[in-house]
């Protein structure tokens, strides 16, 4: 998926619970399906083998499952599609997720059929999953490679991976990533108020271009 760009100002955004919700569709059906009794707001740590109390290898089969038969239960996050629409009016913007290759034609349908050219182009790195076993990609060493001056996704703790870079991280405020900021990140809004994130979001790019 790729659509022509002349936009100097180039932006990256995170996919799952950035721009549509994963964690709070994947315990509602986790729930139903194994019978857990997980909220929203006990999600409070990246590792959900803490949260579901399950082994690594259970949790990601599962998430891949919910991400490949169950995907139409992701909405989109308040605020992100208003959001896109008018950055998309000055900016080049690219969507850059752990998701693994194969995971692609189901992204892309969800991109399609809820935001339609709104991405010139969708970056895939691999992260852990069951599905398949191809190197592992950087998203800094994306951003760097497509200019990007800033990349907006809610895993702060990945910055010492863009040490060396002149990425900002912008990270939209979540239950899971509620400890301290590491240096040089920006929390954006607030999860209690659905939409602020992705207002303080706005905010900053429009003072910062």
């Amino acid at each position: 998926m790729q659509t022509q760009e002349t936009n100097p100002i180039v932006i990256a955004v995170d996919f799952d619970d950035v721009v549509f919700h994963l964690n709070e569709p994947f315990a509602q059906w986790h729930n139903v399906r194994h019978g857990t009794n997980i909220t929203y707001n006990d999600i409070t740590n990246f590792d959900l083998t803490l949260v579901y109390n399950i082994e690594l290898s259970t949790i990601i089969e599962r998430l891949d499952v919910f991400r490949t038969q169950h995907w139409q239960n992701m909405t989109i996050v308040p605020g992100a599609l208003e959001t896109l629409v008018y950055l998309k009016k000055f900016a080049s913007l690219h969507n850059i997720t752990a998701r693994c290759e194969s995971l692609r034609p189901v992204t892309e349908e969800m991109l399609r059929t809820h935001m339609p050219n709104i991405f010139t182009k969708l970056h895939l790195t691999n992260g852990v999953t069951s599905l398949n076993h191809n190197k592992k990609l950087s998203k800094v060493d994306i951003c760097n490679e497509i200019g990007a001056f800033v990349l907006i996704d809610d895993n702060p703790y990945q910055i010492n991976d863009f040490t060396n870079s002149n990425v900002t991280l912008l990270v939209p405020d979540r239950p899971w990533n509620q400890a301290q900021l590491p240096e040089g990140v920006i929390r954006c809004g607030s999860w209690k108020n659905p939409g602020t994130d992705w207002q303080d979001i706005l905010k900053w790019i429009n003072r910062n271009t």
